[in-house]
């Protein structure tokens, strides 16, 4: 559960190494904050401390796939010593009494990585971040359901509502997953996994699924 959720988190990095403008409040970085799966950063992060992926990141180099795209970004953060609110800098400027603001200091480390991957960034609006999320979490949770960790479609639904803060108004993202329809999910991740197969692999449940022409909660 733990490496999926990282997944995600690795498909929003791949947004932000493509999309254009960076980190404006209003724009990708609020969307990141409210529709990665409806929880905020620093329970991500919490997670992430649980599990040791955080410490993990450097202690993995040596053997990380060279065709990942992976974003050095946030380790560059670290070691510079901007780690969030508690040395007043992070992926945004926080003084006392004031409203965080995205720090200028960002946007030319991102610059750079993109670089690095030979991405040509270009403007994504917020349903294009959206969507690209949505369809992370999607295809993790048909890869629980099909591997049987999760035994039904409804029961990851109500973990991920009730116990993650994903938004209720969306029934679950399986319930969601069945409202795009097989078909239009299958198109859609196959799209993203031929640009970068090593995040995006399609759940084979998906593929039976459009094949059989039914959807996760029939």
């Amino acid at each position: 559960v733990v490496a999926g959720l990282l997944r995600v988190e690795a498909a929003a990095s791949g947004c932000a190494a493509r999309a254009h403008p960076l980190w404006r409040r209003d724009e990708l970085g609020e969307v990141d904050q409210t529709v990665v799966i409806g929880v905020p950063p620093s329970s991500l992060r919490q997670v992430r401390r649980r599990s040791g992926a955080g410490q993990s990141r450097r202690r993995q180099a040596d053997a990380r796939d060279p065709a990942r795209l992976y974003s050095r970004v946030q380790d560059e953060m670290c070691t510079a010593g901007r780690l969030g609110r508690k040395t007043g800098e992070g992926w945004y400027i926080y003084e006392k009494g004031a409203d965080p603001v995205p720090n200028p200091a960002v946007a030319p480390l991102v610059d750079a990585e993109a670089a690095r991957h030979g991405i040509t960034r270009q403007p994504m609006t917020d349903d294009a971040v959206l969507n690209r999320l949505l369809l992370a979490l999607i295809n993790e949770a048909a890869t629980l359901l099909g591997e049987g960790i999760a035994t039904k479609a409804a029961d990851v639904d109500l973990v991920l509502v009730h116990g993650y803060g994903f938004p209720r108004f969306r029934g679950g993202p399986l319930f969601h997953a069945d409202q795009i329809g097989m078909a239009a999910l299958l198109e859609q991740v196959k799209a993203l996994e031929a640009k970068d197969p090593i995040i995006w692999k399609v759940a084979p449940l998906i593929e039976q699924l459009a094949a059989e022409g039914r959807g996760f909660l029939d």
